[in-house]
């Protein structure tokens, strides 16, 4: 009986510590959190600065440009917009963690797509890789969830096929439903993803383990994050290597989406 209440006491103070553990772990990734959205606004303040300043000399109010210093300042715009996005993207998503909701709305998931799709056509067109957006749903019943959160997932994704594809490569994304929902499957023939790696892609910080690192930039936060979205929206996310479009050179990969209504 001693070694009994004994045991129960351990068992509750073991109990007790643990709920102090995660109280604590909670709380630091709130400031974590806090922190994030601070940084973030400070490093929005000189790049919203530089992009102003890029606009004055677009629009010639200090001056005629020639054609190649214009050609190049377009450039710079271009990935001054793509930064002030990508900090914008952040703040959004800390403030996802933060206040852990979501905004519901009707999506077109196919307006979704293409509206991504358009947004890498160029760097597609330089590398001459052929995109094909396949749409198989016989109901065309619109999703409901957080379109802003859902447009960061399958940007990250179709962002990461034209990564990782090479030239002359193909990217097929195909959109299917049934009465439960929408299933979405983005497939290419890029690099593929190891068998010993395909069980921890989805955690953060995690990069396969044949991703050249001084040949593509990441820090392995993408997918971690669509598999935070995808399963506040109650759906499920899978990832196919070898794809139906690999090869014996490149395996390629199939992430594989379904969104319940």
């Amino acid at each position: 009986m001693l070694i009994a209440n004994w045991i129960a006491k351990q068992l509750y103070k073991r109990e007790q510590q643990l709920y102090k553990s995660i109280d604590q772990l909670n709380a630091a990734e709130i400031q974590k959190q806090k922190y994030i959205v601070g940084v973030i606004h400070e490093i929005e303040t000189p790049i919203a600065a530089i992009q102003s300043y890029l606009d004055l000399v677009l629009q010639k109010f200090v001056g005629p440009l020639n054609e190649k210093v214009e050609e190049k300042l377009e450039r710079a715009k271009i990935r001054t917009d793509e930064a002030i996005r990508l900090t914008n993207n952040i703040l959004k998503i800390s403030r996802m963690k933060l206040q852990d909701e979501i905004v519901k709305e009707e999506i077109d998931i196919k307006q979704v797509v293409d509206s991504l799709v358009s947004n890498v056509e160029e760097l597609a067109r330089q590398k001459d890789i052929l995109i094909t957006v396949d749409d198989h749903r016989s109901r065309f019943k619109n999703f409901t969830g957080d379109k802003f959160l859902i447009e960061i997932a399958f940007s990250n994704l179709i962002g990461n096929a034209v990564k990782y594809v090479d030239s002359y490569g193909s990217i097929v994304i195909s959109i299917d439903d049934d009465d439960k929902g929408i299933l979405l499957k983005i497939c290419d023939n890029g690099i593929g993803i190891p068998q010993k790696d395909k069980d921890k892609i989805f955690t953060q910080f995690y990069r396969a383990s044949n991703i050249p690192t001084n040949s593509f930039e990441g820090v392995g936060l993408g997918l971690s994050v669509v598999k935070e979205v995808v399963d506040k929206h109650n759906g499920t996310i899978g990832v196919e290597s070898p794809s139906s479009l690999g090869s014996a050179e490149r395996a390629g990969t199939c992430f594989i989406i379904f969104l319940p209504y």
